[in-house]
């Protein structure tokens, strides 16, 4: 069997079974301890996390270009730089370099080109990323085949998910969930993308509590280093009552306890559409690429005031319901491709490596 190099993600899991059955996949962590074992001098990266990336990098790309029988390249997000340069290996090979499911759901060129573009020469993705990278002039080839890891996903029994996880039964509940950035992102408008969303967010729950009791849970991602008693303590301070903060509870439970999602331009929001929940959009920039994703099952907030009216029509407003779940039918297909994916992901990327 020819040698796949796979960086991919826990929830690929099924797919990775699927493909050792055509190639011997080799994990890009082999690859690490051979660089761990033979350290280089670190060169001067212009980014803070270059300490962290430089092993794996170097670790990557000696052991791509030195490798027999390799038939290509498997990662999931080809921008970030450890999969950039297994990309650029294996593409110097002349070997496939193949990018699963590019970026999620409902990107946008928040970090600039450099992080937002793929280096990979193949995308496997869903008809929405694919329309998003041919919009900004992606040069590669692009298959709207799916998105093996959401397979199994589908509607979630409201009560039964509140049951299990502790929340309320009796009362409505606002997911408001957050995504990630990093040093590089500092120029792309920070203040419209979370600051001013979060103030507006907190302001409007602030005044619809004044009126009706609703519990808001806040997803905050552990790996941003949120200290969730904090932000609770906080939250409080400011007169927010029922309030919940998890960093350790998985984003596809709370989606499914909740009545409403509030999320930055983030794949969350695409998922509470396959989940079979309104979901709203708040992101105060200017430039949203607003073609890909409005009239699919998501509202818009584009402006502080908007914050509470778009929540509140989400919550009790019938002919808002109806019209959303018309458009989530239109919208799951768009934003996840043909279900299910697993087949037909594992035949392109058998052929593209055979070729």
């Amino acid at each position: 069997m020819k040698k796949l190099v796979v960086a991919l993600r826990e929830q690929d899991a099924p797919l990775l079974a699927e493909l050792v059955k055509h190639f011997e996949c080799v994990s890009i962590n082999r690859m690490f301890e051979a660089a761990e074992a033979n350290p280089v001098e670190e060169p001067t990266i212009p980014w803070r996390t270059g300490k962290i990336w430089w092993p794996q990098v170097h670790g990557a790309i000696d052991g791509i270009l030195d490798m027999d029988d390799l038939a290509g390249v498997l990662v999931w997000n080809s921008a970030q730089p450890l999969s950039r340069a297994m990309c650029l290996a294996a593409q110097k090979r002349k070997r496939p370099a193949i990018d699963l499911d590019s970026h999620g759901c409902l990107s946008t060129y928040l970090h600039g080109h450099f992080e937002s573009d793929p280096a990979a020469d193949h995308v496997i993705t869903s008809p929405e990323m694919c329309a998003f990278l041919d919009s900004y002039g992606y040069r590669g080839r692009l298959y709207a085949a799916g998105r093996p890891q959401y397979d199994s996903w589908g509607p979630i029994d409201r009560s039964l998910m509140r049951r299990s996880l502790g929340l309320p039964l009796d009362l409505p509940i606002v997911l408001r969930t957050s995504t990630w950035t990093h040093s590089m992102s500092a120029w792309s408008r920070m203040e419209e993308c979370f600051i001013y969303p979060e103030q507006s967010f907190i302001a409007a729950m602030l005044a619809i509590q004044k009126t009706r009791p609703v519990v808001v849970v806040y997803s905050a991602r552990l790996e941003r280093g949120v200290n969730t008693k904090k932000l609770s303590e906080s939250l409080a301070q400011v007169g927010m009552t029922n309030g919940y903060v998890t960093n350790d509870t998985d984003l596809v439970d709370l989606i499914g306890a909740a009545d409403v999602v509030v999320s930055p331009k983030s794949s969350a929001a695409a998922e509470a559409v396959l989940i079979g929940r309104p979901a709203i959009i708040a992101d105060f920039r200017p430039q949203l690429d607003s073609w890909a994703w409005e009239g699919k099952g998501i509202v818009p907030v584009r402006k502080p005031e908007e914050m509470a009216p778009r929540i509140m029509e989400c919550l009790l407003d019938e002919t808002t319901q109806a019209r959303l779940t018309k458009e989530r039918e239109k919208g799951k297909d768009w934003f996840f491709g043909p279900r299910p994916a697993l087949k037909g992901v594992t035949e392109r990327i058998v052929q593209i490596c055979s070729s």
